[in-house]
C-alpha cells in the first residue's frame, strides 16, 4: 500500500525516498535562510498529529548537556518557552529574572 486513507475513505500519497530528499533540501534551504538573520534553530521531534497540535503552543527546551548558558536560558524564558535541565542547576533563578524583567502583556 503506498497511501493512507482517511475516516472519509480519501486516499492520500505517502512519502517515498524521492519525498524525503526533496523535503531535506527544501529544510537545509531553509535553515541557510535563517541562521543568516542569526535565527534560533529549532528540532521539534514526532511531529505527528499530537505534536502538530502543541506545535502553536509554548516550547519546551530540554538542555540535555548543560550546554546553554544562563543568558540563553533567560531568552527562552522571555519567549515564553520552558526550560528544563538534568540535575541542580540555577534554572528556576533564571526563570525567576526573565518574568521580572518581561513587560506584561
Amino acid at each position: 500500500m503506498d497511501y493512507s486513507i482517511n475516516p472519509d475513505v480519501e486516499k492520500f500519497h505517502l512519502p517515498d525516498e524521492e519525498d524525503y530528499r526533496q523535503e531535506y533540501e527544501k529544510l537545509i534551504k531553509l535553515i541557510h535562510k535563517q541562521k543568516e538573520q542569526d535565527r534560533e534553530i529549532v528540532v521539534a521531534m514526532g511531529l505527528g498529529f499530537v505534536g502538530a497540535v502543541m506545535a502553536g503552543a509554548p516550547l519546551a527546551v530540554v538542555d540535555c548537556f548543560g550546554i546553554l548558558d544562563d543568558n540563553k536560558i533567560e531568552r527562552y524564558f522571555e519567549l515564553g518557552c520552558e526550560v528544563k535541565g538534568l540535575g541542580p542547576g540555577p534554572i528556576d533563578r533564571i526563570k525567576d529574572k526573565a518574568r521580572k524583567r518581561k513587560p506584561d502583556s
